[in-house]
This record gives structure tokens, sequence and C-alpha cells, in this order.
């Protein structure tokens, strides 16, 4: 696993090297896709048996080389499960090309969907290997009362089990519907140009750092900056109570990330840059009477 995975990618692992000994180790990320891979090389070994990769750092908003690294996993005959939740609806990410072995993503970020909805996709061949961990009526695709046996579906809907939301289903559909309307060419085209703006103002703002990428492709729609003299948790509320910005804290850092879509506007950029210059200045906003 990386350094920078969500904690909803770390904990099934941190539960599992709990429960029956399952050995973790840790890919430092950086901003740099040519140390990340000869880090990641240097912790393969003949026992490693899978990789989970974030495709983009919910922590940075690094994008991370997934296709290089999945080409090296499976060279080592390792296999790849990627989180997709902060790239899905960003920029457009193809399966089979990514050579990735298990993709998953969820509804209600990029995608603009409703929370309680996710997919995952699973590289057809692995299907039959894989042991579902919930069995219910639905992941049958035979059920023979008489002779009390079942088969499985052959595809991956035999991991799909219980009763499901369909009303959440059928928004996360036109959610889906409308990124696509939009284009996701269009959209990755547009957050770039509204963040290399964004990131360049805030490089040049006294005792701001900013730990994202700069320039070039490895950037995303999240910045991560740190201010001087400000802890995080204080400079979040500060941007929210006085000017309604809203930033989401990482504590790794004592940062604060900012979310940059293909519907944010010239102007709310320029009102979070002006709310953290009045913050490095120690100023209070004006108020119009």
């Amino acid at each position: 696993l990386t350094d920078q995975e969500h904690p909803a990618g770390t904990v099934p692992w941190l539960a599992l090297a709990q429960r029956a000994g399952v050995v973790l180790r840790w890919l430092e990320l950086s901003l740099d896709s040519d140390a990340v891979m000869r880090r990641f090389e240097a912790l393969l070994t003949p026992k490693t048996r899978l990789a989970q990769l974030s495709h983009v750092s919910c922590l940075t908003g690094f994008r991370l080389p997934v296709g290089r690294l999945c080409a090296t996993a499976r060279q080592a005959g390792v296999l790849t499960l990627i989180d997709g939740a902060h790239a899905e609806g960003q920029f457009s990410v193809d399966f089979q090309t990514l050579g990735c072995d298990f993709y998953a993503a969820c509804g209600h970020k990029w995608l603009l969907g409703p929370q309680g909805v996710g997919m995952v996709a699973i590289r057809r061949e692995l299907v039959e290997m894989l042991r579902p961990l919930w069995l219910g009526w639905d992941v049958q695709q035979s059920y023979d009362r008489g002779e009390r046996r079942y088969q499985l579906q052959t595809t991956a809907a035999r991991f799909e089990q219980s009763t499901r939301p369909w009303p959440l289903y059928l928004a996360f559909g036109k959610s889906i519907d409308f990124v696509t309307r939009v284009g996701l060419d269009k959209i990755e085209t547009r957050v770039q140009a509204l963040r290399s703006r964004f990131v360049a103002a805030l490089s040049n703002l006294p005792g701001v750092t900013v730990l994202s990428p700069v320039a070039g492709a490895r950037g995303t729609g999240l910045i991560t900056a740190r201010v001087e003299g400000w802890s995080c948790e204080a400079l979040q509320e500060r941007l929210w109570k006085r000017h309604r910005v809203i930033t989401n804290i990482i504590r790794e850092f004592n940062a604060l990330r900012f979310s940059i879509a293909f519907f944010t506007t010239e102007a709310e950029l320029e009102l979070a840059l002006d709310a953290i210059n009045l913050a490095v200045r120690g100023e209070s906003p004006k108020i119009d009477t």
C-alpha cells in the first residue's frame, strides 16, 4: 500500500494483518514519478501477492504513474487493486489500457453521484479465483432446492449481494450520464487550466507551501497547501466562517486541501486566494456596507 491511502483502503488490510498475519509493506509517495517507481520495485518480493494503489493521492492530488506501476507488478506476478475515488470523473480511465486487475471507485466524489453507491471492475479471468465473502439469493445463477445445490453467477455480479438501494443506483446512473455529456476530455482540460492558475497564485503568497504538483500532467483538481503560522484546523475554520470557502483538513501535513471541479469559477478561486492572503497578513476581511 502507499503511505497516502484513504482509511477506507487501509483499515481492511490493517485488520487482516491483525487477524490473519498478513504482512503489509508501505510505498512512500513523493511528487517524483521515477522515485516512486524505484521505491515500488524495491518493495516487491516473491512473497508479494497484491499491491493496492491510489490512482490519485487523496492527500496531495498527485496522479500516480499507475500504468507503469501495474506493468511492473504484473511482471513480478503481483495483482493490482487501484483506488479510483479521485480519478473517475476527473479524467478518462480505461480499465483495459491501465492494466490493473481490480479498479474500484465511489459515486459521490468527482462523478457527482449520491453517497452509498460505487463500482468495481474485475479482470474477467480473475472472477472465478475470488470467493465471495457474502452470499445470498442474488449471487446465484441457479439453485436446485431438491438437491440443495447452487451455482454462482459467472460474472462479477456474484459479488453484488443483498437488497440494493435502487433509487441511489438510478441517481448514480444519471450522474454518470451528466459527466459523460459534459465530456471527460473537456473536464480535464478545464480543471487543469484552473488548477495551474490557482497553484501559481498560491505559490506566490508569502508563507504558503504548495504540497501538490505545481506543473505537469501529474497534477489534478486536488490542491494541498500549508500556511506558515496557522494550524490546519484554525485556518479551515477561518476560511469557512469568514469567507464560506470549503476545504478539507490534511492533518498529516498540517495543511488544507482545495478541490477544483470543472464547474468551479474563476471568481471562486479569487475568493479563496484573497481569503488565504488575508490570513497570511493577519487581516480581517472587508465587509461591504
